[in-house]
């Protein structure tokens, strides 16, 4: 018998948000099969949303994926409207990333902000080899910011091995009207 794969997810956090719903559906769909271990690193422990502040522990993926078993670590910082560039990093912080890169097999980016966090480690010559790829979500990259630039860095370096363009599953709204139709999204997949 095999080990289970390792796979590590790289998030800016847990707050709102269609991507961050479907990859911690499937996170929770394959770590629940046993063929795979699933962690996350978030690099946020909350969110600043115009007057408020959201705690991690607060949104329910968070909340589903612990109750799941899925280990999740923070880097403890406040995501906003901007993500978080590589100078930013402390070098706590670039220890804890380096530890939980270093245990798992595969990492899996949540669309492309995590990146700052990946070039930061690579720049300090704190970044384990393992394959790293980028699940990308959004249809329109212009408004990434300057994680659109990291993704190429990344890519340029030799750190993003792989990127995977996700789209969301239509919603029944969405579905031309037809006898016999029934729409029911699949949010599972295999790495």
């Amino acid at each position: 018998m095999t080990a289970p794969l390792r796979v590590l997810t790289l998030t800016e956090g847990f707050f709102a948000g269609g991507a961050r719903i479907l990859h911690s559906d499937v996170v929770a769909g394959l770590h629940a099969s046993g063929d795979q271990t699933h962690s996350v690193l978030a690099i946020a422990s909350r969110a600043r949303r115009e007057a408020t502040v959201q705690p991690m522990a607060a949104d329910p993926r968070y909340r589903s994926l612990r109750a799941g078993g899925v280990s999740i670590t923070s880097l403890g910082k406040t995501a906003g409207g901007v993500p978080h560039a590589p100078h930013t990093f402390s070098s706590r912080q670039l220890r804890t990333a380096s530890r939980a890169i270093a245990a798992a097999d595969v990492v899996l980016s949540l669309k492309e902000q995590p990146l700052g966090l990946l070039l930061a480690l690579d720049e300090a010559m704190m970044l384990p080899d393992r394959p790293v790829v980028a699940c990308l979500h959004r249809s329109d990259p212009e408004h990434s910011g300057e994680a659109l630039s990291w993704l190429r860095t990344g890519a340029e370096r030799g750190i993003v091995t792989a990127a995977v363009r996700v789209r969301t599953p239509p919603t029944r709204r969405t579905l031309p009207r037809s006898p016999g139709l029934r729409a029911t999204p699949s949010t599972t997949a295999s790495i």
